[in-house]
């Protein structure tokens, strides 16, 4: 009896296991955590590290009841994700991000000079129009 739980013990500590998969969606890596045989580790503690080699996070937060947990990075590089359930189960893992295209933002920020030049030219344009209707009603 006792070879046969020394045989099955490390089955059963393989079987909670915690397992982290990552891909990525657009510019989104989404990351699912669970234990094998794919129970979802629901809400354990997620922290995200930029490749930078801070020791703040970029992001920290949950995951959700389904094990699942996402973020956009703003670089490239190797990125570190460490997954913890607080119940001894802890992962951590690499996401190497090496294409430009996955984390430049479609669409560019424009300098302040340049939107107060716009906004006076909708509200100068506009006040115009209105004259000009004004004007074209009394004659």
């Amino acid at each position: 009896m006792k070879l046969l739980f020394l045989l099955l013990f490390p089955l059963l500590g393989f079987a909670h296991d915690l397992q982290v998969k990552w891909q990525k969606e657009g510019r989104a890596v989404i990351i699912q955590s669970a234990y094998a045989g794919s129970e979802a580790s629901s809400y354990a503690s997620v922290e995200i590290f930029d490749p930078s080699g801070s020791k703040t996070e970029f992001q920290n937060g949950r995951t959700d009841a389904k094990g699942f947990f996402s973020f956009v990075p703003d670089r490239m590089g190797t990125w570190k994700v460490i997954v913890d359930d607080e119940m001894r189960h802890r992962v951590e893992t690499q996401v190497n991000l090496t294409d430009v295209s996955d984390v430049t933002l479609s669409a560019s920020s424009q300098p302040l000079w340049q939107k107060t030049l716009t906004g006076l030219s909708v509200i100068f344009g506009f006040t115009g129009f209105l004259y000009g209707w004004k004007a074209r009603r009394k004659s």
